[in-house]
């Protein structure tokens, strides 16, 4: 019973270090979404997974697509022992999110590693733009203090009353129904 399949395999240098970027955060947050309007902090765990250690690195916004843009894409690291872990934590990678951008839309950002002995790849990452969202859960209309004898009569007006349940990610801060 065998079964062919392709994959990708990637095959690490015996003698170089090389650096897996993961645990991404946005903000401090370990959910990986990000907010129309909002300037971005990126922050992530760099583990050597190489036999060397790695000197001078360097990790570089290396491109964003999407409704985002750059505000500062640089930044150096202190030296990883091979085997070890960094928690970069700084806010030297940066990005805003478009005021304008919708639910659903999505950021494509690639984070590229160097070290001071020339090794070099790109890490990616795609992170989905929420807002809030309203649902109406419920409309009553009529009199509220007496619900069962209540209603709009033929030809008069009354108020009406909705019930809003926020189902987005993103709290309401300032609406208007339309």
């Amino acid at each position: 019973n065998l079964r062919l399949t392709r994959s990708t395999l990637e095959v690490l240098p015996g003698n170089e270090p090389y650096l897996g970027i993961q645990n991404l955060q946005i903000n401090g947050r370990s959910q990986p979404q990000v907010s129309p309007g909002e300037t971005v902090n990126l922050q992530f765990d760099v583990r050597n997974f190489g036999s060397q250690d790695a000197t001078g690195i360097q990790i570089t916004l290396d491109g964003i697509q999407g409704p985002a843009r750059v505000l500062t894409s640089t930044t150096n690291l202190p030296d990883v022992a091979f085997a070890s872990s960094f928690l970069y934590r700084g806010q030297d990678l940066q990005f805003v999110v478009n005021p304008q951008a919708d639910s659903g839309d999505a950021i494509h950002l690639s984070l590229r590693w160097t070290t001071a002995t020339g090794q070099s790849a790109v890490s990616s990452f795609t992170l989905p733009v929420t807002r809030a969202q309203v649902e109406i859960t419920q409309i009553d209309f009529g009199d509220p203090s007496q619900p069962f004898s209540g209603g709009i009569a033929p030809g008069t007006t009354g108020s009406v009353y909705l019930t809003l349940k926020n189902t987005g990610s993103e709290p309401i801060t300032d609406g208007l129904l339309q």
